[in-house]
């Protein structure tokens, strides 16, 4: 879409710029004005419907008031007293006279305490009539002494809407009641008109329609329409109806607590604004007409003198430099400017092409002057080149043999180095030998001190034991004599037992110490029995312990020899570190001798080396400028053969020109 747009030629892309400009402004004041129109429509609408509901609250206010003010004045009039009868001819005319005067009063009548019913106009009601059980009556009494108004109710004898206005009198004697016909009321509520279909009504406490357009006294006002009208004292809302979408204002009259409703069709503000709408189209229809011509006049005072300068172009472009675009002298706008300066520069176009036609045949005998001038150039630049090539050469392998050399020494003397940090280890391994073999002699020639040591000290330990073996048998001998009096003490105490016996009863007591004497026998049989067990234990772990003693007495004497030999072992290989450690020191100091000067030869060789590729890098630079200087001079032959083309191939072109 964006290609086609560009592919467009200056002539429609105009007219679709212009067209544009003067559509969208237009399109846009109409729909603001349509909008603007229809919104100002709208709320001249709901100021006048709730204008009307206001008007109407205070039509049916002024319609009721004054009869509820005269009713007030009659009920204050009627002198009832049960105890003075008044005459009943006097209220009768007092009740005639007042329904005369008010016209759209149906009935005006009196009801008394006792029953009795006055009426004006006067009529035949039946011989049971009650006053007192009338709806009215009994609303009246129980105000309180103000007025009531009762729902309004159709009329049985002509269908007349009409409500009951009463209001009792002051000694509580009876109740003064009018009629009051809402016919001359819905007469002047039918003539309201909220624009061409709306209308206004009013609905009593019951939700039934009083006064309708459209709707007979007494229909019922629809749900949809009730609830959001009862809910609150004052509303505006929207509602739909099988045909249009209808708007509503409700006021509640404080007088009566009726409903008051004003009612428009929102199709209307549709209705008002789509003829602003169509006018407001015209309008546009006819802006975009004069639009249109104005701009084929523009477009075509634009477009003519470009189609001029196109054409004039493409014959330049062709070659025919002898045109020229015809400007007239009163114009002094942009495309008469343009047309001059093409003019001008067709001119200098011509002139230009003179001078390069020229010039071209100059440049072409120049340029093979040139080219001969640079052949001769390369060609010794060549030569040049080509003995430098070879000096750089051997340059090269000159400092490949530097590098050999160098690499050579180097590896030499890092091993030379390695040499001298390995033999300076080992200096350090042997002076560490020799510090542990000393060490080690050392410990050796204690541990001979501490096993003569233990040696004497078993010595003494198997005296020691020796003495307790000599001990544990005389404890033996003792504890065996022991065993033998306790046998002797319990056969002595056996004999006593049995003298006992033989004396009977004398001898009981000397019976009971005898059997006593018994168990201490055997008391100490038993004692003496485990004590020769543990001597007998003590003596065989006494002898053990003697030969463990002489068989460690024997491994000690043969410890101390190893380690006398040990420690001879020790003080030879003391000796004998002591004399490596000096030759490895020898050994390390022509090591490091060896690595300094090889140092220095590596120092030197890497001297050597630097000046060598400095040579070759110096040559080869000379060779490569060389090689550039040659290749310059091909460039430049090249340049100048393709000079001269350009020369030959720029007067061809300029012979295309008609001058």
């Amino acid at each position: 879409m964006k290609r086609n747009l560009f592919a467009l030629t200056l002539r429609n892309k105009l007219i679709i710029a212009f067209t544009v400009i003067l559509l969208v402004p237009s399109l846009t004041i109409g729909w603001f004005s349509y909008q603007t129109a229809k919104s100002q429509i709208e709320d001249r609408m709901n100021m006048t419907v709730t204008e009307n509901v206001r008007v109407l609250d205070e039509m049916l206010t002024g319609y009721i008031q004054p009869i509820t003010t005269d009713v007030d004045y009659l009920s204050q009039t009627f002198k009832l007293d049960a105890g003075q009868p008044t005459a009943v001819s006097d209220l009768q005319k007092l009740i005639a006279a007042f329904q005369k005067v008010h016209t759209q009063v149906d009935n005006v009548y009196l009801g008394t305490s006792k029953g009795e019913m006055l009426l004006s106009p006067q009529q035949e009601l039946p011989a049971d009539f009650d006053p007192r059980t009338r709806p009215w009556y009994e609303s009246a009494m129980k105000a309180d002494g103000k007025i009531i108004i009762t729902e309004p109710y159709i009329n049985a004898t002509d269908g007349k809407v009409v409500v009951t206005i009463a209001k009792a009198t002051p000694n509580g004697a009876g109740v003064v009641g009018v009629d009051l016909n809402l016919t001359s009321l819905n007469g002047q509520i039918g003539s309201v008109k909220i624009g061409k279909e709306g209308y206004v009504s009013i609905a009593d406490n019951t939700k039934t329609y009083l006064i309708h357009p459209l709707l007979q006294a007494g229909a019922k006002v629809p749900d949809e329409i009730a609830k959001p009208m009862y809910e609150e004292q004052s509303a505006f809302f929207t509602y739909e109806t099988k045909n249009s979408t209808m708007r509503q204002a409700v006021l509640t009259n404080k007088l009566t607590g009726w409903k008051l409703a004003g009612t428009f069709s929102v199709n209307e503000i549709d209705k008002d604004a789509t003829k602003i709408l169509n006018q407001t189209l015209l309008v546009v229809v006819i802006c975009l007409v004069a639009g249109a011509a104005l701009i084929y006049i523009i477009i075509r005072a634009i477009v003519r003198p470009i189609r001029a300068l196109i054409h004039v172009s493409e014959q330049v472009s062709r070659g025919d430099l002898t045109v020229s675009l015809h400007v007239t002298g009163a114009k002094k706008d942009e495309i008469t400017k343009l047309s001059t300066s093409f003019n001008a520069m067709i001119v200098s176009l011509k002139t230009l092409l003179t001078e390069v036609n020229e010039t071209s045949h100059q440049l072409a005998a120049s340029s093979e002057q040139l080219s001969a001038s640079s052949d001769q150039t390369s060609m010794a630049t060549q030569f040049i080149a080509e003995n430098i090539q070879q000096m750089a050469s051997g340059s090269e392998k000159q400092v490949e043999s530097v590098k050999i050399g160098s690499t050579s020494v180097g590896e030499m003397s890092r091993g030379v180095e390695e040499i001298a940090a390995n033999a300076q280890s080992v200096t350090e391994v042997a002076v560490q030998t020799s510090h542990i073999s000393a060490e080690g002699n050392a410990a050796i020639e204690t541990a001979i001190t501490q096993m003569q040591s233990i040696e004497r000290t078993f010595e003494e330990l198997s005296h020691v034991i020796t003495g307790l073996t000599q001990q544990s048998a005389e404890i033996g001998q003792m504890v065996n004599m022991i065993q033998d009096i306790s046998t002797q003490t319990n056969l002595l105490s056996l004999n006593a037992s049995i003298e006992a016996a033989r004396a009977g009863e004398h001898g009981r007591g000397f019976a009971v110490v005898a059997q006593e004497v018994k168990k201490l026998a055997e008391q100490t049989a038993t004692s003496s029995k485990s004590v020769i067990e543990l001597v007998e234990s003590m003596q065989g772990g006494t002898e053990r312990a003697v030969d463990s003693m002489n068989a460690t007495s024997v491994e000690v004497t043969a410890g101390i020899a190893v380690i006398s030999r040990a420690g001879a072992l020790f003080k030879q290989i003391q000796g004998s570190v002591l004399e490596v450690e000096a030759q490895i020191k020898e050994v390390s100091r022509v090591s490091q001798r060896i690595s300094s000067d090889g140092h220095e030869t590596v120092t030197a060789i890497n001297t050597i080396s630097g000046v060598a590729q400095e040579s070759a890098l110096a040559t080869q630079n000379v060779s490569a400028a060389a090689q550039q200087q040659l290749a310059s001079m091909e460039e430049i032959a090249a340049s100048a053969a393709f000079l001269t083309k350009m020369a030959e191939d720029l007067q061809l072109r300029v012979e295309r020109f008609k001058l």
